[in-house]
């Protein structure tokens, strides 16, 4: 991509407006992406979206930004105080608000994991692959292999459960209050 400052300044301001973070504080430390859970499914991990967003290219980052699943170890690793959670909501925000939009599954795979999280305290694989297949009207993709892996005991019928869930749905009530959510 060819960098162009016009574009560049106004996207930065665009992100500035939107969730009060400048994405030109990033210094390319990668903090952010070695702690990240989902860098390794990202086509671009946190501090290559940064760069992105340095060089002006909105539609380079949205993909990878619908991945992030905000657990925030990004943003507590960031030696530049940059919340780095906040600017992949607000990727997410400015792609939907300018038509650009993630690949299909990606905005429903984020929802579901979410919500595995928040309501188990961590992933139940069986559970999010089958709600992930629902919502993508493809109920049937691994019905095959959970079966292979139920044979041979290696998922289990329920979730197990965590302990500490009020301090989990503490967390959940403070991500959504600062995300504007509650």
């Amino acid at each position: 991509m060819r960098w162009e400052p016009q574009r560049s300044e106004e996207l930065r301001k665009s992100v500035r407006e939107l969730v009060n973070e400048d994405p030109f504080r990033c210094y390319q430390c990668g903090k952010c992406t070695a702690g990240c859970p989902m860098a390794s499914e990202m086509e671009h991990p946190p501090h290559k979206i940064m760069r992105l967003l340095q060089l002006g290219d909105l539609s380079g980052a949205v993909e990878s930004a619908w991945v992030c699943v905000s657990c925030e170890t990004c943003t507590a690793r960031c030696p530049q105080g940059i919340d780095v959670a906040r600017v992949m909501d607000g990727v997410r925000q400015l792609g939907l608000s300018r038509g650009v939009f993630p690949r299909e599954g990606a905005a429903v795979f984020a929802r579901v994991f979410l919500d595995q999280v928040k309501n188990y305290g961590r992933l139940w694989e069986p559970l999010l692959g089958a709600k992930y297949n629902l919502r993508t009207l493809n109920p049937f993709k691994d019905a095959g292999l959970a079966l292979k892996l139920l044979q041979k005991g290696r998922i289990s019928f329920s979730p197990d459960r965590i302990e500490g869930k009020g301090e989990l749905e503490k967390i959940f009530a403070v991500l959504g209050q600062k995300r504007g959510e509650g």
